[in-house]
C-alpha cells in the first residue's frame, strides 16, 4: 500500500510547454506516489514580482503540510541558491533564494526554518539524454545514453526546476527532513522584497504587485485602508500611476464597487481583489493594462520589475490613491465612471 504523500504544488513562469511536464516527470521518477497539482504556470515571464505576490496570496488556500515548488528565476544559472524554507504555517517552499521570490511569504507567514540546496544526493532525476555519433553525417543526435545516473550532472545549467527544485520537492513529498540539503540558512540570508506601504489622512501610497490574465492590475494596497482616507462603497477615488515614483503614467477618476456588474460594460472599478484581498483596478468586460498602456505606449508588465537597493528588492512603479472628493486636480484627470 502507498504511503500517504504530502502534496506538491507548482508555481512557473514556464507559461504552457514541455517544461511543466517536465517538472512532473521529475517528481514521479523521484516517487511514482507523490501526489502534484498545477498552482500557476502563467506568471509573467522572469515576473518575481508577481510571482510573489501570486504565491503569498495562494498559500492560506493549500494544505498546511504542502510543499510548493516555485520557479521564477530570471538568475538561473549564475551562482545564485536554491533554498528551502520552512513557515510557521507548516508550508514548505523550495525556489530560488536571492531574488526575493519567497522573501514575502516569510516575512507574512513566519520563518520556522531553512536550508540552502547544497547536497546534490537529492539533485537530478534520472534522464535519458541524446548525443551525437561519433561521425556526424546528418544525423546529429542518433544516439541516447541510457547510463545517466540520478546523481550524475543532467547539464541543465538553465534549468533547475527540473535539476534541483522539483526532485527536492519531490524527497520533501516523500518524507526527507529538508535539515538534509545543506547548510541551515537563517532570516537575514534571504533578500528582502521591499512593498511599499504609506498612509495617512489624505492619500495611500504603495505599488503594483501583479496584473491578472484579464488584465486586472491588482495593488499591494489593502482594500480595508480606503477606510482611512474616508471612502466608501460608491465612492471614487483618484489613483494615479508611476515609473520609477516620478514619472506620471496615468491618473484617472474609478469608482469603489463590490462586484464587476456594478459598472456599466467597459467602465472601470475598483474593487477588492481575490489575490490577498488587495485592491484590484479593473475594466467591466476589458483589460485595464492593456488600455492603460496602448493609450501611453508602455508596458505595465514592466512596471513590476525589481531593482536591488542595499539588499533590498523594491518595485520599480509607484501608485498613489487620493478620495477623489478631497483630492486637488494639478493636471487633467481622466474620468471613468
Amino acid at each position: 500500500m502507498a504511503v500517504l504523500k504530502r502534496p506538491v504544488w507548482l508555481l512557473t513562469d514556464y507559461g504552457g510547454d514541455n517544461a511543466v511536464g517536465r517538472l512532473k516527470g521529475a517528481l514521479k521518477k523521484i516517487d511514482p506516489f507523490v501526489e502534484f497539482h498545477d498552482l500557476d504556470h502563467k506568471v509573467p515571464p522572469q515576473c518575481v514580482l508577481a510571482g510573489s505576490w501570486r504565491l503569498l496570496a495562494s498559500i492560506p488556500s493549500l494544505p498546511r503540510d504542502s510543499v510548493i515548488v516555485a520557479v521564477v528565476d530570471p538568475h538561473v544559472g549564475s551562482d545564485r541558491k536554491g533554498i528551502v524554507i520552512e513557515l510557521e504555517t507548516g508550508h514548505t517552499i523550495i525556489g530560488p533564494a536571492d531574488n526575493g521570490l519567497l522573501s514575502a511569504a516569510v516575512q507574512l507567514y513566519g520563518l520556522r526554518r531553512a536550508y540552502f540546496l547544497e547536497n546534490p544526493e537529492f539533485f537530478n532525476g534520472t534522464e535519458v539524454l541524446f548525443k551525437p555519433r561519433e561521425d556526424i553525417t546528418g544525423e546529429f543526435f542518433s544516439s541516447v545514453d541510457f547510463e545517466l545516473g540520478k546523481r550524475e550532472d543532467l547539464g541543465y545549467s538553465t534549468f533547475d526546476g527540473l535539476r534541483i527544485f522539483a526532485p527536492v520537492g519531490a524527497h520533501i513529498a516523500s518524507g526527507i527532513d529538508i535539515k538534509h540539503f545543506g547548510n541551515e540558512a537563517k532570516h537575514d540570508d534571504i533578500p528582502k522584497l521591499f512593498l511599499p506601504l504609506e498612509v495617512d489622512q489624505l492619500r495611500i501610497t504603495g505599488c503594483i504587485a501583479d496584473i491578472d490574465e484579464f488584465g486586472n492590475i491588482r495593488l499591494a494596497i489593502p482594500f480595508k485602508l480606503l477606510e482611512r482616507i474616508g471612502v466608501k462603497l460608491n465612492d471614487r477615488i483618484r489613483i494615479t500611476i508611476s515609473r520609477n515614483g516620478d514619472s506620471r503614467i496615468d491618473t484617472r477618476d474609478i469608482k469603489v464597487v463590490e462586484a464587476f456588474s456594478d459598472v456599466e460594460v467597459g467602465k472601470y472599478l475598483a474593487l477588492a481583489g481575490s489575490c490577498g484581498s488587495g485592491i484590484d483596478v479593473c475594466i467591466r468586460d476589458g483589460n485595464a493594462a492593456r488600455e492603460i498602456g496602448d493609450s501611453r505606449k508602455v508596458n505595465l508588465i514592466k512596471f513590476l520589475e525589481l531593482e536591488n537597493k542595499g539588499g533590498l528588492w523594491i518595485p520599480k512603479n509607484k501608485v498613489t490613491i487620493e478620495n477623489a472628493a478631497q483630492a486637488v486636480a494639478t493636471e487633467p484627470i481622466e474620468k471613468a465612471a
